[in-house]
């Protein structure tokens, strides 16, 4: 039987389709480039913002005329269910509920649950074809005006796929689902409830990775830094096992010797809730020089809107976090997300998130327009922000921080 799939999201949804990917494989299934031809189609689609939705709802009506069986992963039908009602008849299946992927395949040898994480992300289900992702690029090219920028960076990814396609990037997966309950995010509703992977496990896949030569370790989940509130543990005691079990690599193993130094940990994205919970601790394993980078989506700079969010900490302590890391490990790449145009949020308010985002000094920021999501309590708040207020914010944060040399972006750079 013959199966296409793509996948068009988040690193998360990417890598959870690798393991779909393989899945596939160890069931004997061919694994086509084009859905012409295809038995079956898998599209994992992601609504993060209603630039990706549209887009999901685009894909989907392009491949549900191929005669073949459609289903529909990724977050789109929890996040958007009116707009996803338009394809009644099109069996969906949540990030939450993949396990049940069996269902679907009935006949299958090898079951989903039998199947090991991934120590590194396949290329074939993580990106789009070549026509497609042009597509996509095209359409955002007027909000963004990055075309150029973004298909150098798409190349940029499959060259080094061909060049070097072993990598030496290492993916650990620690846990999935969310804690959080930010008021303008729908996300939980496909993700679910916070689901730890055990340290054990964890650090197997940590030794087998090192033993193959890999490097850097992108630390992933939905919410990192809940990760082992659900199993009696926390995510700086999973850090510093990592660490621990670096140093003691076995001789001629990267982590020991001379090449240690080349070993680094990438926090893929954590909340700043958990930073603001565990400062010294995590002030201390950044000290070490081995976490390279940080991923935390500030989203604001203003407390009356940080609050509105629903994010649970101040712009204070962020400031004072980020610049004692910075003090105490000045080679450490900080990046963050921002949202602009949140209901009711003022041009002064706006100007403090960037004043913010300045005196940290991230060295990646990608800033978004607040999208109203289905369901969500920030979309009940008034006022709106009217759409020319949001796009013009976008305009003058994006030059605001290239002036002050911050890389910008007006979609994710992974």
């Amino acid at each position: 039987m013959k199966i296409y799939l793509e996948s068009n999201c988040c690193t998360r949804r990417n890598y959870e389709m690798t393991k779909v990917y393989n899945y596939f494989l160890l069931n004997d299934y061919e694994v086509i480039s084009h859905p012409k031809g295809a038995d079956y189609i898998v599209l994992s689609t992601c609504a993060f913002k209603q630039q990706e939705e549209e887009y999901s709802l685009s894909r989907i009506r392009f491949l549900k005329q191929f005669p073949a069986k459609f289903y529909v992963f990724g977050c789109l039908p929890d996040i958007a269910p009116k707009k996803f009602s338009e394809f009644a008849g099109i069996e969906s299946i949540a990030p939450k509920d993949l396990a049940k992927i069996d269902s679907l395949f009935p006949n299958v040898i090898v079951r989903y649950s039998e199947i090991e994480d991934m120590d590194v992300m396949a290329n074939e289900p993580a990106t789009s074809p070549v026509p497609t992702a042009l597509q996509k690029f095209k359409r955002d090219f007027k909000l963004s005006g990055t075309f150029g920028m973004r298909i150098v960076r798409y190349l940029e990814k499959k060259i080094e796929f061909v060049l070097k396609p072993n990598g030496k990037i290492s993916y650990l997966h620690i846990c999935k689902g969310c804690l959080g309950n930010c008021s303008y995010c729908a996300i939980k509703r496909a993700i679910g409830a916070l689901e730890s992977r055990s340290l054990g496990t964890i650090l197997r896949q940590f030794d087998k990775a090192l033993g193959e030569g890999y490097t850097d370790f992108v630390i992933l989940g939905d919410d990192v830094g809940a990760y082992g509130r659900d199993i009696d543990q926390t995510f700086p005691e999973l850090l510093s096992h990592l660490v621990k079990e670096r140093e003691r690599s076995p001789k001629g193993q990267p982590g020991s010797g001379k090449n240690s130094h080349e070993i680094g940990f990438h926090i893929q994205e954590i909340h700043p809730k958990w930073l603001m919970l565990y400062k010294q601790t995590m002030l201390d394993l950044i000290a070490s020089g081995k976490i390279k980078s940080i991923l935390c989506p500030i989203e604001s700079g203003n407390n009356r809107i940080l609050d509105l969010m629903n994010r649970r900490y101040n712009a204070d302590d962020i400031l004072e976090f980020f610049q004692k890391a910075r003090a105490i490990y000045p080679e450490i790449e900080l990046s963050t997300h921002l949202i602009v145009g949140f209901p009711s949020e003022s041009e002064e308010e706006f100007e403090e998130t960037l004043s913010l985002t300045k005196r940290i000094h991230f060295d990646k920021v990608t800033i978004f327009p607040y999208d109203p999501r289905e369901g969500t309590a920030a979309s009940n708040i008034t006022p709106q922000t009217d759409e020319r207020i949001k796009k013009r914010r976008l305009k003058k944060a994006q030059d605001s921080l290239r002036r002050d040399k911050i890389k910008t972006f007006l979609s994710c750079p992974e």
